[in-house]
């Protein structure tokens, strides 16, 4: 099992209750990753602590997959929405413009979520720049409210440190 942790603490019980599960389906071995020393204090054998204090460059190239929480979902109820996403596939190209993507035909078929356009906002900040998109997964979302069941778009994004020497 590996797991990856960032600014664990437990003072929360879902939060106690997902690390639980996560550290009882280890068979053999665990590695666990995270940014605090919350287990140095436990006392165990077998047990290794390691301590990287290197700082690292940021990474040239990023790999966004987008959820469901990264597109504005009530975007796709539209049944215009539905006939477009009828004719696409994994790994289709998709075009990033402003909040939205676009197919290869320049049709709108998903906007971004507020809370991913600042995410991007801040890479954008920090030099990166799109290279390219692509459709990862379409799949079902059902809306609570109504019980309505509609497909939905997550993109995959890639992206490069503008400072960086393109690949072609």
């Amino acid at each position: 099992i590996f797991l990856m942790l960032n600014n664990l603490y437990l003072n929360d019980d879902i939060k106690k209750r997902e690390l639980y599960v996560a550290l009882t389906r280890a068979k053999n071995n665990i590695s666990i990753h995270l940014n605090n020393n919350i287990f140095e204090s436990l006392i165990t054998s077998d047990v290794s602590y390691f301590e990287d204090n290197n700082e690292y460059p940021e990474q040239e190239f990023i790999v966004l997959q987008l959820t469901h929480k990264d597109v504005w979902l009530d975007y796709f109820i539209n049944g215009q929405k539905q006939y477009l996403i009828k004719f696409m596939q994994s790994g289709d190209k998709l075009y990033i413009k402003e909040e939205s993507c676009y197919n290869t035909d320049n049709k709108e078929v998903l906007k971004f979520s507020k809370a991913f356009m600042a995410k991007l906002d801040e890479l954008k900040a920090k030099n990166y720049k799109v290279i390219s998109a692509k459709i990862n997964f379409i799949l079902f979302w059902k809306k609570e409210e109504t019980g309505k069941e509609v497909k939905i778009v997550l993109p995959e994004i890639h992206l490069q440190k503008q400072n960086s020497v393109e690949i072609l």
